[in-house]
């Protein structure tokens, strides 16, 4: 089994985290699509998708298993990938969370603005949504150039205060729009 064909770490096997037969499908259907330029660092990515679907709850060493497999590989996409997918799982318990916001800064400074933009996401999950958290979610907005929490912050907020400040404060076209939707359905609804 030619593991590395595929940019598979021997650790894969040792952990558990890949079979045989998984291998010996995903290289037969590499070797057909070779010639179409599919990158292999998807296999690796989708291998570990399929693992943590079997999983409703994960160990820390388990955890440290999947990081060291990350850690090992050579491409940057997967390692981006595989990170946000680990730091992002919903099967993590809160003490897990916390670890793994500690340790994955080791992958480089560009996990600052995942961490960042995770930890605000839970919050807007599970909290109302307070002055605080607004102006967290409008400065993580500013430091990346990230929507993604306005975006949330208007499909969850009836705090018109809030919605008109997207409207005067430089937003781009887009969140204008989608604030003055969500005004004018509140308008209507009053």
């Amino acid at each position: 089994m030619k593991l590395t064909s595929l940019g598979y770490s021997p650790n894969w096997l040792k952990f558990k985290l890949l079979d045989e037969s998984i291998f010996n499908q995903q290289l037969a259907a590499f070797t057909k699509a070779e010639e179409l330029e599919i990158d292999s660092w998807k296999y690796r990515m989708k291998t570990l998708e399929n693992w943590f679907a079997t999983k409703t709850k994960i160990s820390d060493k388990e955890i440290d298993q999947v990081l060291l497999v990350i850690h090992e590989d050579p491409d940057e996409l997967f390692i981006g990938k595989a990170v946000e997918f680990l730091f992002q799982s919903p099967i993590l318990s809160p003490s897990q969370f916390s670890i793994l916001e500690q340790k994955i800064p080791e992958f480089g400074d560009w996990t600052k603005k995942l961490i960042d933009r995770t930890i605000l996401d839970k919050r807007l999950k599970k909290l109302p949504i307070s002055r605080q958290l607004f102006d967290a979610c409008v400065s993580y907005k500013n430091e990346f150039n990230d929507n993604r929490l306005i975006v949330k912050i208007i499909e969850l907020t009836d705090n018109t205060e809030y919605l008109e400040e997207f409207l005067v404060n430089g937003s781009g076209k887009r969140i204008k729009t989608m604030a003055e939707k969500k005004l004018r359905q509140i308008a209507r609804l009053s």
